[in-house]
């Protein structure tokens, strides 16, 4: 009976410490759900952070980038409305040009408005050779940011699907996925929208496209800045232009204006040359008649 007793204690003893060891296994069990969720809600703020971030830049750098395409347009037009304006006085200037060279030989001179046509000539032909680059220069630094905005506006979208993709992994994620690799879901979330590859064994998703995105702002930043340099130089040489323009044209305006003052001061001088020479020829006439008069009276 002793012995019966010894056996059923030694059970009861097993019985306990099995229950002790299961109520163990069940606990850090729970704790290591318990852990695996809320590391998950870590990954999960994580990776939302990252999108909205990165939402956030795109569109600012989507804002500087319009705002500058806005700008290119106003110089462009600047610029074509300057060229418009050059090429009407180019022609206006050559038919001057032939006008004097279409005289007799005899009246070709090379005075001040001759001069003035000729130096109008090669300034005219000299600023629209320059307008006419920076045309060149506004269209092709258009073009890049044209490109540009379309790729950060591919990027905007592809932050925003990640965003929603982010945000539907926890309807479905199971516990036991989260209590082994709280992150796995969100990267695996984030590849299939991203097209991220699976890194070494062990490691997460390198997600390429943030990297990538941050170039591309960034060359987008160094764009903007390259417009608004160009849009400053195209500025100041429209300016330069009119500038040049206005002064040439008051220059050929003097020279016209000298020259009539002389042509009026020459017709003047001949017309009273003119009277002059009346005025003595109707005293040598009237002196004539006397003459004839006395001769035809001695008769």
């Amino acid at each position: 009976m002793l012995e019966v007793s010894q056996d059923r204690q030694v059970k009861h003893n097993q019985s306990v410490k099995f229950r002790q060891e299961s109520q163990q296994l069940q606990a850090a069990a729970h704790l290591s759900v318990h852990h695996g969720v809320c590391n998950f809600e870590a990954e999960l703020q994580r990776k939302l952070g990252t999108t909205k971030g990165m939402v956030q830049s795109l569109e600012q750098i989507l804002l500087a980038v319009n705002q500058e395409l806005a700008g290119l347009a106003r110089a462009r037009q600047r610029v074509k409305s300057m060229v418009v304006h050059l090429q009407e006085k180019f022609g206006v200037n050559k038919a001057r040009q032939q006008v004097c060279y279409d005289r007799p030989a005899h009246e070709q001179t090379c005075d001040e408005v001759t001069l003035s046509l000729s130096q109008q000539d090669v300034l005219f032909a000299n600023v629209l050779e320059r307008l006419q680059h920076a045309q060149g220069l506004l269209a092709a630094s258009t073009d890049r940011l044209t490109n540009c905005k379309q790729q950060l506006v591919r990027d905007k979208i592809s932050a925003l699907k990640v965003n929603k993709a982010v945000l539907g992994v926890k309807s479905g994620t199971s516990a036991a996925s989260l209590a082994s690799s709280p992150s796995s879901a969100t990267d695996h979330s984030f590849a299939s929208v991203t097209g991220g590859r699976k890194a070494s064994s062990g490691s997460r998703y390198t997600h390429t496209w943030e990297k990538n995105t941050q170039t591309l702002v960034q060359e987008a930043q160094l764009l903007t800045a390259d417009a608004g340099r160009l849009r400053h130089a195209v500025k100041q040489l429209l300016q330069a232009a009119h500038a040049a323009n206005q002064a040439a044209t008051q220059q050929l305006d003097d020279a016209l204006a000298a020259k009539l003052g002389s042509i009026y001061a020459l017709k003047g001088k001949l017309g009273a040359e003119l009277s002059n020479v009346q005025e003595e020829r109707n005293k040598a006439a009237s002196q004539r008649d006397s003459l004839k008069k006395i001769v035809q009276d001695k008769q």
